[in-house]
């Protein structure tokens, strides 16, 4: 969109790679970077994520071993952590207990890291950084506050399963468009796997939801079970004040005794 809108030569492609990127996601880089006649440019950010001390939240064994055990290890311990159901909705508010705290530090802050260069590059080239979220994550709240945060947001009102259409109207290669989404800076991890849900029943209940339709007539449509038709119900609540931060505070709204 960006190319058809200002030209190639006013677009920089970055891709950023670290210890943990799937080899999947560089190619990928490679592959939307050739198709849009783009240099790309490839920054390794595993330096300064290993001296913040962000590796050190995990075992540090994952310099060593190969991409098969990382996330083999990944899904092992978030099964673990999924075992009682209901797994996305407590991340989102917090109550997965303080031994979580560590893994919300090693992707919420490589996601911040991102933010930075990203934005370090856009101010040498006097530039805008593109957000891509779109209207399905907006909706749920999975993003990183003030991480992979961008200037303009041009899909942001499309669900994830009308971006997929709209890539396939614009010649995406297809390639990147039957690609997993995944956040990549945890090893193994879809975005469907950590939300429970495929992106096409979740797309269907945030739709019918957006209608108003009962409980019921969203079940009988989505095949989706009532419970986590209430979890994705319970994820908007909290997703609408995550999208109010950073709060202001308006002192004439408070009650002075």
């Amino acid at each position: 969109m960006a190319v058809e809108a200002v030209g190639e030569e006013n677009v920089i492609a970055i891709h950023l790679k670290e210890r943990d990127t799937p080899n999947e996601s560089t190619y990928g880089a490679k592959i939307m970077a050739e198709h849009l006649n783009l240099p790309l440019l490839i920054k390794n950010t595993t330096f300064p994520i290993l001296v913040l001390g962000i590796y050190c939240t995990q075992p540090l064994i994952g310099f060593l071993v190969p991409e098969k055990i990382k996330t083999a290890y990944a899904k092992t311990y978030y099964q673990v952590l999924s075992k009682n159901n209901h797994f996305y909705y407590k991340r989102l508010i917090n109550k997965l207990g303080k031994n979580f705290n560590k893994n919300r530090v090693y992707f919420e802050d490589k996601s911040r890291i991102i933010t930075l260069y990203f934005y370090h590059y856009a101010s040498l080239n006097n530039a805008l950084v593109i957000d891509t979220a779109n209207k399905t994550e907006l909706s749920i709240g999975y993003y990183v506050v003030y991480g992979q945060a961008g200037d303009i947001m041009p899909i942001s009102d499309l669900y994830k399963t009308e971006v997929r259409e709209f890539a396939k109207f614009l010649g995406i290669p297809e390639y990147l468009i039957n690609k997993p989404p995944a956040p990549d800076i945890i090893p193994g991890l879809t975005d469907e796997y950590i939300i429970g849900l495929s992106y096409k029943e979740l797309d269907q209940i945030l739709l019918l939801l957006a209608e108003n339709k009962d409980i019921s007539i969203i079940q009988s449509q989505t095949g989706v079970s009532e419970e986590k038709i209430r979890d994705v119900m319970k994820i908007k609540e909290v997703a609408s004040k995550i999208q109010q931060i950073p709060r202001a505070l308006d002192l004439k709204e408070l009650e002075i005794a």
